[in-house]
């Protein structure tokens, strides 16, 4: 069927032939992950072609590797979509913030999270009642780890804080808390002093070095 759509396309099941082609000047990686997607960016970079990735999870753990290898074969590592793709968070942090002093960031940056604390809220649901419904309408994985444990969360903030300070990447640093201890309760109480329960992403310059952190945080109403 894709032969149809595109006959004069090329294709090629091994990924790593893919990456090593003569004609083939930029590489898009859609694998996910860290384990072939890492491998195949690292050979694709060796062989001088550009990298366009929305891995936020490649990129927050193996960054320090992949892009000084890139700079040293001169060739772009461009993520956009990483983090906050339809703001968009990295081209601000990389461009139209480049002359200023950045002191902090801090976003709900988990649109699972969200969308599961704002349902307790809401309805009075219990966490996990709210979690079956946000796998029935495909707004959670089958495994929720990666956004209820707050590693996504984690990833992102850890890529615009070596952005915002220019450090290295260091998610193995980064604070995480989740929201799963979370229940009704918490959220009813908080509501009765005022505010509201989100899970934030926190990065922020102090005299003693970089703040790197995800947890659920009280929020003004």
């Amino acid at each position: 069927k894709a032969k149809q759509i595109c006959p004069n396309a090329a294709f090629i099941k091994d990924p790593f032939e893919l990456v090593q082609h003569q004609d083939v000047d930029v590489v898009v990686e859609l694998f996910g992950g860290t384990g072939i997607a890492k491998d195949a960016v690292l050979k694709a970079i060796e062989n001088g072609k550009h990298i366009v990735t929305a891995n936020k999870k490649l990129l927050a753990e193996y960054g320090n590797e992949i892009f000084p290898l890139a700079e040293e074969k001169n060739v772009m590592v461009q993520f956009e979509a990483a983090v906050a793709g339809g703001i968009p968070i990295i081209k601000a942090l990389r461009e139209g913030l480049a002359a200023n002093q950045i002191r902090s960031i801090a976003g709900i940056i988990n649109g699972t999270s969200n969308f599961i604390l704002t349902e307790m809220r809401e309805k009075g649901s219990a966490f996990t009642d709210v979690l079956k419904e946000a796998q029935a309408l495909g707004y959670a994985e089958a495994d929720p780890t990666f956004d209820i444990e707050g590693h996504d969360a984690g990833h992102k903030i850890t890529i615009m804080s070596a952005l915002a300070f220019g450090t290295p990447m260091n998610f193995s640093a980064c604070y995480l808390e989740g929201i799963s201890k979370l229940d009704s309760r918490d959220i009813k109480y908080a509501e009765e002093l005022g505010y509201r329960i989100k899970l934030l992403g926190i990065t922020r310059k102090t005299d003693k070095g970089i703040e790197l952190r995800v947890h659920p945080t009280l929020i003004p109403e």
